[in-house]
Parts: structure tokens; C-alpha cells; sequence
């Protein structure tokens, strides 16, 4: 039961949203105010759709990784969902979301198959809570960092989308997979930090300029 319900509030988010976004361009404002009452983790995955594709998104993803910081930030604290008055009037095209929406859907549909309560206290206990915050924090920020890279959205994306998935449905399953992914995620930002440093390095050498 426990299941079915929360699948039954992922697949009314989406309909939801499809509808009003059929009648015409939605501001982030607008959404949010749809949103904001089934919760911090729904309102994060709807954040995460935009992404789920391996191309960066630069104008989205620094605002949007910062409003799931946020977001996290105030469900760790017990508060209700909130967003910077500033942001509201940011447009969401209608032809554009309609498509992501619909392919968000095909693919809820077949994840939900594979979301059961298990290991719940990856999920309910307070330390473990904590942790998954921290993780969903870290790969916001890394996702709000506008990086020009393919699959730099879309990595820390699928971090945040398991372990918000894993909460949703209490599985502790999809909370491991988030760890694991998330020690993917630092690798490969941390391959892209060191081939800075690597490549700055070179480039003093070769303008004669010494370590």
C-alpha cells in the first residue's frame, strides 16, 4: 500500500503538470506553487527532469542545483518547500517541458516496478537521513556548476534522483545505488579537477613560469 501511494503521487505530479503546461508557458513560480505541497522530494525530482539526458544545461543548472540545496536544506530542517522571490518569474516552455514531461512519465512508470520498501532504515533513521542530505548537497552543488562537459548534469542528476526515489518509497536499495553513483559522481569531477590542475600546469611550463 505504502508503494502505491507514493508511485500514485510521482505519476499525479506529472499529469498534473502536463495539463497546465498544455495551456501554455508555466514560470517557475508557477510550478513551485503546484508542487509545494506533496513535499521537498517530489518537488526535487520534477527539479532533476530537465536533466535526465547527458547534454549540460548552463542556463538551469546553477540556479536549479542551488534550489535543490535549498530544498534539501529546508526539508533536513522540518520547513516547508521555498523558493527565492527572484527566480518565480523564470519561464518553462510549454512545447519543451510537455516532452520532457511525457518521457518523465514512460520512465517513472518503469522505475516504480523496481521501488519497494526494504532496508527502511537507510530511509527512517536519523543518521542515515542525515547523509543522504549531505550527498543530495554535494551533487547539487556539483550540479550547479556550469561546466560546458557532457554528462557533467547528468551524473550528480542521477545521484540526486536515487536517493530522492530511495526516500520516496523508503527503499534502501535505491539509497545504496545513490551512494554508489555519488562515489562515481567525485571521481569523475574530481578526473575533470586534476586535468585542470594538469593542463594549468603545463601551460606555465610551457610560458617558462616554475612551479
Amino acid at each position: 500500500m505504502q508503494r502505491r501511494t507514493a508511485e500514485g503521487k510521482i505519476l499525479r505530479m506529472v499529469a498534473e503538470l502536463r495539463r497546465e503546461i498544455s495551456e501554455g508557458d508555466l514560470t517557475l513560480g508557477e510550478i513551485f506553487d503546484i508542487l509545494k505541497t506533496s513535499g521537498h522530494d517530489l518537488l526535487i525530482l520534477f527539479i532533476c527532469l530537465p536533466f535526465m539526458q547527458p547534454i549540460p544545461l548552463l542556463g538551469l543548472s546553477t540556479p536549479l542545483g542551488i534550489l535543490i540545496i535549498l530544498s534539501t536544506i529546508q526539508k533536513m530542517r522540518g520547513r516547508a518547500p521555498w523558493i527565492p522571490e527572484a527566480w518565480r518569474n523564470h519561464d518553462f516552455a510549454g512545447p519543451v517541458m510537455s516532452k520532457t514531461l511525457e518521457y518523465a512519465e514512460w520512465v517513472l512508470q518503469k522505475v516504480s516496478r523496481l521501488l519497494h520498501p526494504r532496508i527502511q532504515f537507510l530511509t527512517l533513521s536519523p543518521g542515515p537521513q542525515v547523509l543522504n542530505g549531505i550527498v543530495v548537497i554535494i551533487s547539487a552543488f556539483l550540479l550547479s556548476l556550469p561546466l560546458p562537459v557532457p554528462f557533467s548534469n547528468m551524473v550528480p542528476i542521477l545521484v540526486i534522483v536515487a536517493s530522492t526515489l530511495g526516500q520516496l518509497e523508503e527503499d534502501g536499495v535505491w539509497i545504496l545505488m545513490s551512494y554508489f553513483l555519488f562515489l562515481v559522481c567525485l571521481g569523475l569531477f574530481g578526473g575533470m579537477a586534476l586535468g585542470v590542475i594538469k593542463g594549468i600546469g603545463l601551460l606555465g611550463t610551457s610560458f617558462g613560469v616554475s612551479p
